[in-house]
């Protein structure tokens, strides 16, 4: 029996490919544009759950300052392998650094904090949540701004029937022709905690068709109310809106 990997694993695929999976997401069209768009040009940014720096070097390169945060090493670690190959002047300007985004200490405050592509939904409803809250409201300025991507409840609660043997995304990933396969093999909610899991296998296969490795990884999200988690850290509901798709809406703070 295959051996079920979390989600980054450093064993899975999912790390590796998660800048693949993301340009072929339809339903992240427009995230760099829609950040720029609600904060102010050379403002000083922080990114919660950064990943390979997908939205944090982007962001410098249209003159934000950029510190990003994640937990997974091996996220950190494409990041900056990133960072070292980015101009001088980008290099500046941004930072990736390694930690949980409910328990950080940077000893900044920035103009505004994101949480792009559901990072917060990763964390599980209760304490986590509102320490990470609490997190964002230290690291803000006054007046500052936060966005968090969350999954939307409507789209995890009735999960869409999967077909295990039909590949939601395959697609050549270098000049080879070598090919990336991604399956959903299950997925269930808990309405009762609020719990959203899907199971991917991640397949790497050659251009001639041989698989060469595989991972089976569980995505585990939840969901539940943005505003009552933000109790007491100082941080005020300004907006809700859905600027891609029905998947996701942003929750929009700004600290009193």
């Amino acid at each position: 029996m295959t051996e079920r990997l979390a989600y980054y694993s450093p064993k899975g695929l999912s790390a590796p490919f998660y800048d693949v999976v993301a340009h072929y997401d339809p339903t992240l069209k427009g995230e760099v544009d829609f950040y720029a768009g609600l904060i102010p040009r050379q403002s000083w940014v922080l990114e919660l759950g950064c990943g390979t720096g997908r939205i944090s070097l982007p962001l410098a390169e249209r003159d934000y300052a950029v510190v990003g945060l994640d937990n997974a090493p091996n996220m950190i670690a494409a990041a900056q392998a990133k960072h070292a190959k980015a101009a001088p002047d980008i290099q500046a300007r941004t930072a990736f650094v390694l930690g949980d985004m409910s328990g950080f200490n940077l000893n900044n405050e920035f103009d505004a904090v994101i949480a792009p592509f559901f990072s917060f939904s990763h964390l599980a409803p209760g304490a986590l949540r509102r320490f990470a809250m609490t997190m964002i409201s230290r690291h803000l300025r006054q007046g500052g701004l936060a966005a968090i991507h969350a999954i939307y409840p409507d789209a995890i609660a009735r999960p869409s029937a999967v077909d295990p043997g039909k590949p939601v995304l395959d697609v050549a990933y270098d000049a080879t022709d070598n090919r990336l396969k991604l399956y959903v093999a299950a997925q269930s909610y808990d309405a009762d905690t609020g719990r959203f899991e899907q199971q991917l296998d991640y397949v790497q296969v050659a251009a001639d068709g041989t698989e060469l490795r595989r991972s089976a990884e569980t995505l585990t999200y939840y969901v539940s109310d943005l505003a009552a988690d933000a109790e007491g850290s100082g941080l005020v509901l300004e907006d809700k809106i859905s600027p891609f798709n029905t998947v996701g809406e942003m929750w929009v703070f700004r600290k009193a």
